[in-house]
């Protein structure tokens, strides 16, 4: 009898020294095993880092389908025009850049909220793929030498639509800045 007693009260010890751990061990969420601790932004400029910005046109047919693509890093700015879903870049246009004008550039972002995730996004909703599809779909990303650091979107179909928390039109405008005659080189594409 003194035996059940016993085992009894080791069992009741065990669970409360169980329950200990898991009340202060934080008990939230772990980030997953490639999940990447991001840097503040500027942190980059001397990096390898690229970020961009891709504007997705109507969901439409593989022949007219068009994406425009503009990526910036610390030595090049470049623009793309992709044809279709396969990501054939039909037009390349690429300019020189400097650390100084990449810093820059970077501290704007982060002032714009490029890193910026809404909160509280369904995994459903964070999947950009068939959403606005007769609308402009903005995606925005952090690459390292083809790692994606960051990937976050915004549409011209609601400010609910998306999972960027920043602002979509002042990183826009941040972007295509980066591009000499930008209007002038995608004037002919239809998005």
């Amino acid at each position: 009898m003194v035996n059940r007693y016993l085992i009894g009260f080791a069992v009741v010890f065990l669970l409360m020294i169980v329950g200990i751990i898991l009340l202060f061990s934080g008990g939230g969420e772990k980030p997953g095993p490639n999940a990447v601790k991001l840097k503040p932004l500027p942190e980059y400029s001397d990096t390898f880092v690229e970020t961009s910005m891709t504007i997705r046109g109507d969901i439409n047919g593989e022949d007219i389908h068009r994406l425009v693509r503009i990526t910036v890093g610390q030595y090049q700015r470049r623009l793309d025009v992709i044809a279709g879903y396969s990501g054939n870049i039909i037009q390349t246009n690429t300019f020189s850049n400097s650390g100084a004008a990449y810093s820059e550039f970077l501290y704007a972002l982060r002032d714009g909220g490029f890193l910026l995730k809404k909160k509280n996004v369904s995994e459903a909703a964070a999947n950009d793929k068939g959403k606005c599809p007769l609308g402009n779909l903005f995606a925005f990303e952090l690459d390292d030498s083809g790692e994606e650091l960051s990937y976050l979107w915004s549409s011209t179909c609601g400010k609910n639509a998306g999972t960027l928390g920043g602002s979509s039109s002042l990183l826009q405008s941040l972007f295509k800045a980066q591009i000499t005659d930008y209007s002038k080189l995608v004037s002919g594409v239809k998005l």
